[in-house]
């Protein structure tokens, strides 16, 4: 039993130091690389990159403020195993110095640090972070990109009245700036890392309810301690001592050992030291618990011995019985979630292997992350080089599918009115919250066809005002309803951007007239492919029967095209040989949006990160099943020598009376299903949900633990009438 304690401690402190690396590795690095910092955005308006940074410079020196940005060149296409990079422009090396392994802080501008050696003349010094699978190189903001000057900056002072001195000051000084707004990276890593943290206290739990069943079997010995007049508190710290302390110091220093070894292999003892305070903090912390919990129960149980059933050995083994069956149904929920999660994982991965030509396509396509400082005037004339961007890029191949209104929510976030609008055409406002824009070269990748059978292709459209719109020849009979809705949503959309412009400038109010709409009728049942695994789509990432609108290079205000862009539902078509963006760097200047748009990324992307995800959930989602079920099998192997050994007289009687073994198992089969009929009720309960094959694999666990149940009971049968006992 000891030995057994001593592994299962062992297996928690491994798991326990793995956790506490995983999340010291990103705090380490969310620090270094000033995540925690609060995040302002700077426009640089209408001056000289070199009087914007003069200006600065000047002023984080005035008011003892640093700024610095960040650049992540393979934030969304990095794989496990691969070297994260953060490049960093700063106006203050000096937090750093405290970081520096080797060499010296930069003086010149064209100097740098890093984390990776190099073979270059710039490189003044080293600094290194915990995890080796991040690296970082920190330039002079004034050595970076023009383009790059005007975006979000990490802002560091001594306190916040600094910051609020400093950004007025800029604003003072004509450049446009927001307020502060601070994330606190410990919650968002606790939070990405609950699982885990999930686990470990499962894991936990185990093991205080293992350390009361060995409290209680020594039942005997607390009753011969009362009889000799000890006091609670000796009987409880004498169990404690003799149980737990030394294979809590053995399990211990062999995890601490390993984990030194381990360490030093993987980075060199980087930041050690504070890696070990976390972990020693956390070991302290479960000690504690630990230790508090047996040790009250140890204390009660010696408080309410009864001496006599003790020197008999009776054994109040009814409290770990109660206590083993109340975790078992919080675990066997989390069973039933975990096995509806993993299945609902596979249906996902399905859905996109099931459309994998259509995802492939995505290679050859890119998205542009946008930077601005948000407000009525910048948000119009960013909406107007947009507008000319799309126009361009069109002409190269760009596509252009965005899901308006419902579609772009997901299904589980749809109310009941929600699906009365999204399959009801006599709901005023289903043709509003059923449509995918979409261009021409949308309908070359995803063919549509009319009601007649023929390829729609409205290329030569291409620079004519007014709307097509595509609609299932099955809401032919709404067609009045349907073309008066659409042009006065048309009209609107179209002047929105202009009239909040005009609105802002002091311009008066213009009337409108209203715009053209054309209706063309496709066949029924047409699909819309999403490109997006963000949407889902009606059915496997594809819209059935919505109202197509299609975008051309004129026929809308600028804020659509804005939202299409910056969105990624535009999606650009990506040179086949030179650097990507180096290919659109021409035409982002021809439209002034250089400060804007500075990388472009893949738009696969996105798919091969869900997949990437969906792998990982899986994984975890497996490994903590094959653990709740042996912690399952495992109770119900405790429960049941327990319950022979309290009732091992009544059983004995059966026996000798002729009782079938199925007979004498009837009580712990009926306990057996009502445990697992009180998991099914509450599970559906909390999470709403009822899958198949997850009440399947319940009801085979049922099974499996009426069998071990039989085994164990004939076996101990056998020992009871030979012995009276089963110990």
């Amino acid at each position: 039993m000891k030995r057994a304690f001593t592994c299962a401690l062992l297996l928690f402190w491994a798991l326990s130091t793995y956790v506490v690396f995983d999340y010291f590795s990103q705090m380490d690095f969310a620090v270094k690389a000033g995540n925690e910092n609060p995040i302002i955005t700077i426009d640089k308006a209408e001056l000289s990159d070199d009087d914007f940074l003069s200006l600065i410079y000047k002023k984080c020196a005035q008011y003892n403020v640093n700024l610095t940005t960040s650049y992540y060149p393979n934030s969304s296409s990095v794989q496990p195993n691969e070297l994260f990079t953060v490049v960093q422009y700063t106006t203050d090396f000096s937090k750093y110095k405290k970081w520096l392994t080797h060499g010296h802080l930069p003086v010149s501008t064209n100097e740098f640090i890093t984390t990776t050696k190099l073979n270059d003349k710039n490189v003044t010094g080293l600094i290194s972070f915990f995890n080796k699978n991040y690296s970082i190189d920190i330039f002079y903001l004034n050595n970076q990109f023009p383009f790059l000057l005007s975006r979000d900056y990490q802002i560091d002072a001594n306190n916040s009245r600094d910051i609020n001195l400093f950004i007025e000051s800029l604003k003072q000084n004509g450049i446009s700036c927001t307020e502060p707004v601070k994330f606190t990276t410990t919650t968002v890593l606790i939070g990405n890392m609950i699982f885990k943290i999930i686990l470990l206290l499962m894991i936990f739990c185990v093991i205080i309810i293992w350390g009361i069943y060995i409290i209680v079997d020594e039942y005997k010995t607390i009753g011969v301690y009362r009889m000799c007049g000890y006091s609670p508190a000796q009987i409880a710290a004498s169990i404690l001592n003799k149980h737990f302390l030394f294979s809590y110091i053995m399990s211990l220093s062999v995890a601490l050992i390993f984990n030194l070894i381990i360490i030093a292999t993987y980075n060199h003892l980087t930041e050690y030291f504070k890696y070990i305070t976390i972990c020693l903090a956390l070991i302290v912390v479960f000690s504690i618990t630990f230790f508090v919990v047996t040790y009250i129960i140890a204390i009660l149980i010696s408080i309410y011995v009864r001496i006599p059933n003790a020197i008999k050995g009776k054994k109040p083994y009814k409290i770990v019985i109660g206590i083993n069956t109340a975790f078992k149904i919080v675990i066997g929920v989390a069973l039933l979630y975990l096995l509806s999660h993993l299945i609902f994982l596979d249906s996902c991965h399905k859905d996109i292997k099931l459309n994998f030509f259509n995802w492939n396509i995505l290679q050859s396509y890119g998205e542009f992350p946008i930077y601005t400082n948000p407000s009525i005037k910048n948000d119009y004339e960013l909406g107007v080089k947009c507008k000319k961007l799309y126009e361009i890029e069109s002409k190269r191949g760009a596509i252009l599918i965005r899901p308006d209104g419902l579609l772009s929510l997901p299904r589980e976030l749809y109310s009941p009115n929600d699906y009365d609008l999204k399959t009801n055409p006599n709901n005023p406002y289903f043709w509003r919250n059923n449509n995918v824009m979409i261009n021409n070269n949308y309908l070359k990748l995803n063919p549509i066809y009319g009601e007649n059978g023929t390829r729609i292709d409205l290329s030569k459209f291409e620079y004519e005002d007014g709307l097509f719109i595509l609609v299932p020849e099955k809401y032919k009979e709404y067609e009045d309803i349907l073309k008066q809705d659409f042009i006065e949503t048309y009209t609107w959309s179209f002047y929105i951007d202009k009239d909040a412009y005009d609105k802002e400038i002091g311009v008066p109010a213009k009337h409108h007239e209203p715009k053209t709409v054309k209706i063309i009728y496709t066949q029924n049942d047409s699909s819309y492919f999403s490109f997006n695994p963000a949407f889902e789509g009606d059915k496997n990432y594809f819209y059935v029967d919505p109202i197509g609108i299609v975008v051309n290079s004129v026929n809308y205000g600028g804020d659509t095209y804005y939202s299409a862009i910056s969105k990624g539902e535009f999606k650009v078509k990506l040179p086949s040989s030179l650097t990507k963006f180096d290919y659109f760097v021409e035409s982002i200047r021809e439209c002034g949006l250089e400060k804007n748009i500075v990388s472009v990324k893949n738009s696969y992307d996105e798919v091969d990160k869900l997949l990437y995800i969906i792998k990982q959930e899986a994984v975890n989602d497996i490994f903590s099943l094959i653990l709740i079920i042996a912690v399952i099998i495992g109770i119900s192997i405790f429960s049941t020598i327990m319950i022979v050994y309290v009732y091992r007289q009544k059983m004995s009687v059966q026996c000798m009376f002729g009782y079938s073994l199925f007979r004498r198992c009837t009580g712990q089969i009926a306990f057996t299903g009502t445990t697992w009929l009180a998991i099914f009720i509450l599970q559906f309960v909390l999470f709403h949900n009822f899958s198949l094959f997850a009440t399947l694999f319940g009801f085979l666990l049922i099974m499996v633990e009426i069998l071990i149940v039989l085994v164990l009971k004939h076996k101990l049968s056998k020992k009871v009438l030979q012995r009276g006992d089963i110990f």
